[in-house]
């Protein structure tokens, strides 16, 4: 019955998480990797989102069957990641996260959340009055702009959803970043600033 739903969140994956997963898993397929592995799929992947953490480890033993002698490296992990999951192959999986801004935010705001989202790819976190000053920007090209108040409350409860749907996190001291790297990366290398 519909009554018997209920929301269950699946947080990312804490590093022992993620370290448990991936043993868990090349244990059952007897994959053989060395020490740095597992570290490098934790720094490329940031937070691990589950279903990228079970992407990167699918292609990794796709990869590793390829030539089962020989034992996966962190120049695997790091040609695995550039080149399947930032690949285009990939690409159905991800394309998600800048289409779903089509629908999700209101058409008055979409061009400043791929700017703010294309700036922040670029960068090693942004403060706040930054993005916002890019937000301003595109209020110029309108042809009743808002007052300062209603430009502020729009861009919080933009820069808001941005934190809720796991696109952007506070990196401290009030900077802001993409909080998945897998998604930055991938951000950074089809929609980041030219």
């Amino acid at each position: 019955l519909i009554n018997d739903f209920y929301h269950m969140v699946l947080p990312p994956f804490s590093l022992k998480e993620v370290e448990n997963f991936i043993l868990k898993v090349f244990s059952e397929q007897a994959v053989k990797f060395d020490a740095k592995v597992i570290p490098r799929v934790q720094e490329l992947l940031g937070q691990s989102i589950p279903f990228f953490l079970q992407l990167m480890t699918s292609e990794l033993i796709a990869r590793w069957k390829q030539d089962p002698d020989t034992a996966l490296t962190k120049a695997t992990v790091d040609e695995v990641f550039e080149k399947e999951l930032l690949g285009l192959r990939m690409l159905g999986h991800l394309q998600h996260y800048h289409a779903r801004i089509e629908v999700y935010f209101p058409e008055i705001d979409r061009d400043a959340v791929y700017d703010i989202l294309s700036f922040l790819a670029i960068s090693n976190g942004v403060p706040l009055k930054t993005l916002f000053a890019r937000y301003v920007k595109f209020e110029s090209k309108r042809p009743n702009p808002r007052d300062e108040r209603q430009l502020m409350q729009s861009f919080s409860r933009m820069f808001l959803f941005l934190q809720i749907d796991f696109y952007v996190e506070d990196i401290g001291d009030r900077r802001y970043d993409f909080a998945n790297r897998l998604i930055k990366s991938w951000w950074k290398k089809y929609y980041g600033e030219m």
